[in-house]
Order: structure tokens, then sequence, then C-alpha cells
């Protein structure tokens, strides 16, 4: 398991999320890389009240391991990182994620890229300026997409949305650059 720690801009070699967060009061970025160990996030995590960068970057389930642990869900206690500016939780098998992302006062970032069958319709965070949901096999957009009148950036390439629905979105958000 690594840790990547902003305290130290060094790699932490470390068997348990305890041992890699000693200072648990002083950092800021926490870069996980699961190698299939955490189906959920680490209770852990919710007690670093100065973080601001979490990223947790899930296992190709497709390369035949079969026993992929990946994060499933974005839980409600992710309204405890009031800090939060970036969440990045790509390649994970994440369907869901809480009503209370909404209510991150400072998040700024959400990457959700290759999540396959995600539905994230209760998404309506006003703070979000880049929305990233690349490959994430969508037929559709997220239905409350239209409210995000920060983003400036939205990535949709790789999935299945109508073009038709993709133009509409630009005209609704003329000051976001939507990648297709």
């Amino acid at each position: 398991m690594f840790f990547y720690s902003c305290k130290s801009q060094e790699i932490i070699n470390s068997k348990s999320l305890d041992e890699a967060l000693i200072n648990k009061q002083t950092i800021t970025v926490l870069n996980i890389l699961n190698n299939n160990t955490y189906e959920s996030f680490p209770e852990d995590i919710f007690e670093l009240k100065q973080l601001k960068q979490l990223s947790i970057t899930g296992s190709e389930c497709d390369t035949g391991i079969l026993d992929c642990k990946n994060i499933q869900n974005v839980p409600s206690r992710i309204k405890d990182l009031v800090k939060l500016e970036v969440l990045n939780l790509t390649m994970n098998d994440i369907k869901y994620i809480s009503d209370e992302i909404n209510k991150l006062p400072c998040l700024k970032s959400l990457d959700l890229s290759n999540n396959l069958n995600l539905n994230i319709d209760n998404l309506e965070s006003s703070s979000l300026e880049i929305l990233n949901l690349n490959d994430c096999n969508l037929f559709k957009l997220p239905k409350n997409i239209n409210k995000m009148n920060r983003l400036k950036v939205l990535g949709l390439e790789g999935n299945n949305i109508p073009n038709s629905e993709i133009q509409e979105l630009k005209k609704r958000l003329p000051n976001c650059v939507i990648y297709f």
C-alpha cells in the first residue's frame, strides 16, 4: 500500500492507514493507491480536518483479478472534510454519492472518471468548477448539471450521451468547456 503525504513530499510505504497518518492534524493532501485494499472510505480519513486534496485511485478490475476491491460509494461523512477542495475517485466502482457532498463549501474539483454505472443525479454542488465524468458509461447527463453555474470544465469523454443533450448543455452553461 502506498500513501503520499504533502507534508513529507515522499511516498510512505505502510501496512496501515493509521501508520501513514501519524500527524493527522497537519495532512492537507492524501493520495491513496488502493491496490485492492478498500471497498469503502477508510474511517480515519474523516479525522483529517485540514485535508484539502483527497485521491483514492482504484484498481483495474477488468484485468482478471477475481477479488477486486474498489470504493463503492461516497458516504455521508464526506461532509466532515469541510476544507476539501479536490476529490479524485477515479477507477473505482462508485455507483452512488451521498447528498452530503453538496455541503462541501470549498469543493472545486471532482473526478469520478472510470466509475461504470455511476448515478449522480443528486449532485448539485454550487462550488464545483471542474467535474470529470469520463468513461463512466453514462447514457444521459446528470439531472442537476444545469444548476452548476460555476462549472468551467466538464469532462464527458467516453460516454454514450446524445450529442443533442450536450449541445443544449453548452447553451445553458456558456462559460463551461465541455469535452465529449
